[in-house]
């Protein structure tokens, strides 16, 4: 059982408020009058853990200078004690209860207006902001040490999963075996991470260098990082999102899965990579393609100094919280197109198929590309080319009887005619194949149109015949 005792004053604006009456009734927790203070009273279990520490924050936060106190084993200590307060968390440490969990760094940077790496080590020194100091308590719980006056600069943990939540950390860290898990933590000193099945970031400022070797799952999100170095690992998956990595080494590992989007990586430095065939492409855009040179791979190697122009907006702002740009309605058509293009079961869906493709080239395109792409159908509409055929058809055959000087030799009396209607249209469908079953023979300027018509109809029916084998005989829906 918990107790905290709260002024005449704080129980007067508890009882004036809905929201801590609500958590209390909803929790069970009680409140004992006894001479001129009260006391609350409750146990602490995986459904309320986060109530009532809500509740404890607002206690605090509207009554800052009032006399409130926990009581647990007969001693009274402040409201904002921390000790206290990691004490009493401490067996949800860890664990998706634990009520610091949700307290987001990025958004307790921006609540408590930190403009600058210093303001945001001093997020510590206000009680109840989301951050807490990393002290003895964490040792003990991480290692089971106790007795332990300083904490070390240096603190070795081998064959134990480390998860740690909402800390500001100076200290060194060595890890050997087991999982890691830092989320929403300021780093400032260096960890060495080696043979960790799962190595996970989340939401974490890391001044330092992390250096991680013989993992099989990697995962960043939202994290900032100086230098980030990942080698001589059989990973199952590496995945990176929403990441600035300033300098990423990545050398000698074999990758089954890698996801990598949104991410700033200034100074990449990969070599010796074993990527799956079925890899997505690579979005360039995360990556300073200026600093892939051989000057930078040197300094690199070298282990140069890191230098980071703006070390406050680099560390406090996160690419999850960045506007994102307006997008045009033909970005997301472009998007859906290759999202059903590619994940789509378009297995015998010729039609929906030719369809998508061409939609895709034309949107794709701008200006005369455009034209083209819309005038060929993109050789995935083979109705456009019959439309092609039909309209030199019929436009040869007005040629041939609408022009007087459109003459033709009759092979019967050797004498030059005008043709009339059927016999031009006659002659005008047979050149769809280059024959002339008619005993007319183009003279003079009859005989350069037919060349043309002929000509024109040999484009048509052989784009005819590739729009028919791109439609239906494609390996793509096979």
């Amino acid at each position: 059982m918990l107790e905290i005792l709260i002024t005449k004053n704080t129980y007067s604006f508890i009882i004036d408020n809905n929201y801590p009456l609500t958590v209390l009734e909803l929790n069970e927790i009680k409140i004992i009058k006894q001479d001129s203070e009260y006391i609350m009273c409750f146990e602490l279990n995986d459904s309320n853990v986060n109530y009532i520490y809500d509740l404890v924050s607002w206690i605090y936060k509207n009554n800052p200078t009032e006399n409130n106190r926990w009581y647990i084993n007969g001693k009274e200590t402040s409201l904002s004690d921390e000790k206290t307060i990691k004490q009493v968390l401490r067996d949800f440490e860890g664990r998706y209860k634990y009520p610091l969990y949700n307290y987001v760094l990025s958004s307790i940077i921006k609540e408590n207006s930190v403009n600058n790496i210093q303001q945001a080590k001093n997020l510590v020194k206000y009680p109840f902001s989301g951050i807490l100091s990393f002290d003895e308590n964490d040792i003990l719980r991480l290692t089971g040490k106790f007795n332990i006056k300083d904490i070390p600069k240096h603190i070795k943990i081998e064959h134990s999963d480390v998860y740690v939540y909402n800390r500001y950390i100076h200290n060194d860290f060595v890890i050997s075996k087991g999982n890691v898990c830092f989320r929403n933590c300021i780093i400032e000193g260096n960890l060495l991470i080696g043979g960790a099945a799962k190595v996970q970031f989340s939401q974490c400022i890391i001044i330092g260098k992390v250096t991680c070797y013989g993992s099989s799952y990697v995962y960043l999100s939202n994290v900032n990082v100086k230098e980030f170095m990942l080698y001589n690992s059989n990973l199952s998956e590496l995945y990176f999102e929403f990441s600035k990595i300033y300098r990423f080494i990545f050398h000698s590992c074999k990758i089954e899965k890698f996801i990598i989007y949104s991410n700033r990586i200034n100074e990449p430095y990969i070599a010796n990579i074993d990527l799956p065939e079925s890899i997505l492409k690579i979005d360039m855009s995360q990556f300073d393609y200026k600093n892939i040179n051989v000057r930078n791979i040197r300094k690199i190697k070298n282990d140069s100094h890191i230098k980071i122009k703006n070390i406050d907006t680099f560390f406090l702002t996160f690419l999850s919280e960045k506007t994102i740009a307006s997008v045009t309605t033909k970005d997301i058509t472009l998007d859906m197109l290759d999202i059903f293009l590619t994940y789509g079961n378009l297995k015998k869906e010729h039609q929906i198929y030719s369809d998508m493709k061409y939609k895709k080239a034309l949107y794709s395109n701008t200006k005369w590309r455009r034209v083209f792409v819309y005038l060929t159908g993109a050789f995935y509409i083979p109705s456009r080319w019959i439309v092609y055929l039909i309209i030199s058809t019929v436009l040869f055959t007005a040629l041939y009887i609408g022009i007087p000087t459109m003459k033709f030799t009759n092979s019967t009396t050797q004498i030059p005619e005008n043709l009339d209607f059927w016999t031009a249209l006659y002659y005008s469908v047979c050149q769809i194949i280059s024959s002339n079953p008619t005993k007319f023979t183009p003279i003079g300027i009859s005989q350069i149109c037919t060349t043309i018509q002929s000509m024109l109809n040999t484009v048509f029916v052989a784009n005819l015949f590739a729009s028919l084998v791109k439609k239906y005989m494609n390996n793509t829906i096979d």
